[in-house]
């Protein structure tokens, strides 16, 4: 009851505040970024809604499916970091050659994480 409590306690005009503009600013700022770097880089219109789409959309599916892979909330997202880096390999290679490249880092990544969870398995059933 506690907890209860203490949460409808926490809600502040304060605290609201500062949840909308950090929320204002989780929505906006990485996809002004990536508004930033499609128009600098000369992508086409399906080219940068499909990067979009890619950026929220397969995120929350692999959220999704990890959260319930490990029986624990995980979240993925894009980061601001990476956004500049494809920017910038952009400018220097196609779009097919940075998406060839991302698609295999991310299937490296994918099979570090289920050997890591083998590993796991296989320590549970030796002992």
């Amino acid at each position: 009851m506690n907890l209860i409590k203490d949460f409808f306690n926490d809600i502040t005009k304060e605290n609201i505040t500062n949840g909308f503009v950090a929320f204002l600013f989780a929505v906006t700022g990485p996809v002004a970024i990536m508004l930033l770097v499609g128009t600098k880089t000369s992508l086409s219109n399906q080219e940068l809604s499909s990067w979009l789409f890619g950026a929220f959309a397969i995120n929350s599916v692999i959220s999704i499916f990890f959260s319930f892979w490990f029986r624990q909330p995980l979240v993925f997202m894009w980061s601001i970091p990476g956004i500049i880096l494809i920017g910038s390999s952009i400018e220097n290679y196609s779009f097919n050659d940075v998406e060839e490249e991302v698609t295999k880092l991310n299937n490296n990544f994918r099979n570090w994480v289920f050997s890591l969870k083998n590993e796991k398995h296989q320590e549970k059933a030796d002992n």
